[in-house]
């Protein structure tokens, strides 16, 4: 099995675990990513064979055309603004359930999802995204900012210490939109707490969120080439 194939194979492990707690008539949020993608797929081939009712609510325009092309009943948070549980997944995850978030531009759309969900905040990750504690690591955070105060932004963050550079895009010329008009800086720090982070990045005008989601994930898989882990905690207040 190439290295590729075993990566596949363990996004879909954590995806099964995820599975379990889908019940019907649920509202489920769904995240981001490729290993959420990898959930969609098992969720889709479940709902057919159980025949079980729920409605999604997916956190970007890729999420809802994977969900409407696999024929998962699909909404809104406007329709369904309380959520039961939500599916996502993160660039980075620690010990503490600390989160970095908006690799793929939808950090803004699922922490709203996140912080509508009341019951469990459910991660999905491959160990290539784990590490011990994030507060000591070299971080790069994902910002989505208003066009017109990017350059203001980008100063602000350099007098916080953070490495800023504006996301571009591959398959277009210029920088990268998110679903809601915005772009998106990508700052580096270093050895910083991610909620001190996330407050002193909110206070700059123009900053739309931060990919920090430091107080959500209550449930977490983690897999591993020979295990899946699952870390627990309950839900905290969001900062």
């Amino acid at each position: 099995m190439s290295s590729l194939q075993k990566i596949e194979d363990i996004k879909r492990r954590v995806s099964e675990k995820a599975l379990n707690h889908i019940k019907d008539g649920l509202v489920v949020g769904i995240g981001s990513g490729s290993t959420v993608a990898i959930f969609i797929e098992i969720l889709s081939e479940y709902i057919k064979k159980t025949g079980i009712e729920i409605i999604t609510v997916p956190t970007s325009y890729q999420v809802y055309f994977l969900l409407l092309n696999k024929g998962v009943k699909v909404s809104s948070l406007i329709e369904h603004p309380e959520i039961d549980i939500t599916v996502d997944g993160a660039d980075k995850i620690d010990d503490d359930l600390q989160l970095i978030k908006g690799g793929g531009g939808a950090l803004t759309q699922e922490k709203i999802v996140a912080a509508a969900t009341k019951k469990d905040y459910i991660i999905i990750a491959d160990y290539r995204k784990y590490v011990p504690n994030l507060n000591n690591e070299e971080i790069v955070v994902p910002i989505e900012v208003i066009p017109m105060a990017v350059t203001f932004v980008r100063n602000e963050i350099i007098k916080l210490g953070g490495v800023p550079l504006i996301r571009n895009a591959t398959k277009k010329v210029g920088p990268i939109v998110t679903d809601n008009g915005n772009l998106i800086i990508d700052a580096k720090f270093t050895k910083i707490s991610l909620k001190k982070l996330n407050s002193m990045l909110k206070d700059i005008p123009g900053v739309v969120e931060t990919g920090i989601f430091a107080n959500f994930a209550t449930c977490a898989y983690i897999g591993f080439p020979d295990k899946v882990i699952t870390k627990k905690r309950k839900k905290q207040l969001t900062s």
